[in-house]
């Protein structure tokens, strides 16, 4: 029996249109939220008849996955990025990982007019796939042609090849020789952050700065398939000079670049934390911290947490001595830990393997406690 509540829907660009939805019973459920992405990655194995499974695995990807623990909260979000279909010994895959539907080709234009042919100036033609974008959204690579010279026509056909390779997810197959086991499908999942890195955001049309804050909201206003939200609630300001003018870069790597720069208020700098989390909002904000002589930061809005190695099963507990579930843990928190020396720790990384246990990574990489299932 699953330990979460999982509802399946369909993925998000076609949701005002198909309305299916699944409560689903998996087993071996588990996530990862980062600091760095906020909900990052998931995974569960999914049984049942052969037909049943056949069906996920023909229109499963880029399915739309919630994760709610015991309470109702939602504890995990995102969309089906592989799966893996295990039946009588033969497993397929299927990714979406390595495909594309929009392909922005670069090449040089050939005048052949010449004698010899002259390069010109360096041109991107760009081809769709529309039957593809409209079922899972727009998904763009940029590819730059053999030997960076072609004729217009030679780079729209050309174009068009490298779209045809890439638009059809590719099906992987390989055989065990042995008896079978009952059929089974493993789900890989990926938060929304990397539908961030599905788009180009390039702008440049205007030089000079903007506060890093608006730079960070017009890439999520790019997102051509308006999946990330545009919501400023959990955005905060940020006042760092950063770059109007962007050139091909993926969307979340900009954010990523953004964040890592942090802030300097008053001559100190302050590290600076980046997530997707519920409603596929951003949240944007200085990250948790302690200054040199230990004292938690201004900036800080998350109450810390604390634990104590003398505990059984290892509980966390809020300011008020409440226990918080573990569902409910997220990074970019502090951990205080009774019983052991030491600065308390700033959580990076949150894994949670139900009920196995859950893992907490620290900003030294170092596990700041693994649980282990209550007996």
């Amino acid at each position: 029996m699953t330990f979460f509540s999982i509802n399946a829907r369909a993925p998000v660009v076609l949701q005002s249109a198909d309305s299916f939805h699944e409560r689903i019973e998996p087993t071996r459920e588990s996530y990862i939220i980062s600091a760095i992405r906020g909900y990052d990655t998931a995974a569960f194995t999914l049984h049942g008849e052969e037909d049943y499974l056949i069906d996920w695995f023909k229109h499963g990807l880029v399915r739309d996955l919630t994760f709610r623990g015991p309470d109702g909260a939602e504890a995990w979000n995102g969309f089906i990025s592989r799966l893996s279909l295990s039946i009588g010994g033969i497993t397929r895959t299927v990714s979406v990982d390595k495909t594309a539907n929009r392909v922005n080709y670069i090449y040089t234009a050939l005048d052949t007019g010449n004698n010899p042919p002259t390069a010109g100036v360096q041109t991107t033609i760009t081809e769709n796939d529309t039957v593809s974008q409209a079922a899972i959204g727009i998904k763009e690579v940029y590819v730059t042609a053999t030997g960076g010279e072609a004729t217009s026509t030679n780079a729209a056909v050309a174009a068009l090849t490298e779209l045809s390779k890439l638009s059809t997810p590719l099906v992987g197959k390989t055989q065990s020789v042995g008896r079978g086991q009952p059929p089974s499908l493993q789900v890989q999942l990926r938060g929304y952050s990397y539908i961030g890195d599905w788009f180009i955001y390039s702008q440049t049309a205007n030089s000079g700065t903007l506060a890093a804050d608006v730079v960070v909201l017009a890439v999520l206003a790019a997102d051509p398939n308006s999946v990330l939200s545009t919501d400023t609630v959990n955005i905060d300001a940020n006042a760092t000079a950063t770059e109007r003018y962007w050139e091909k870069s993926p969307g979340w790597k900009v954010i990523q670049d953004i964040t890592a720069r942090g802030q300097s208020v008053g001559g100190v700098g302050t590290r600076w934390a980046a997530g997707i989390y519920q409603g596929r909002r951003l949240t944007f904000k200085a990250a948790e911290g302690l200054d040199s002589n230990g004292v938690e930061l201004s900036t800080n809005k998350h109450s810390p947490l604390y634990r104590s190695v003398y505990d059984g099963g290892d509980p966390y507990f809020d300011e008020a001595g409440q226990e918080v579930d573990y569902w409910h843990l997220r990074p970019d928190r502090i951990v205080y830990t009774q019983g052991i020396s030491g600065n308390p720790k700033y959580v990076r990384k949150v894994a949670f393997t139900p009920p196995i246990g859950i893992v907490l990574t620290g900003d030294d990489d170092v596990d700041v406690e693994a649980v282990i299932e209550r007996s």
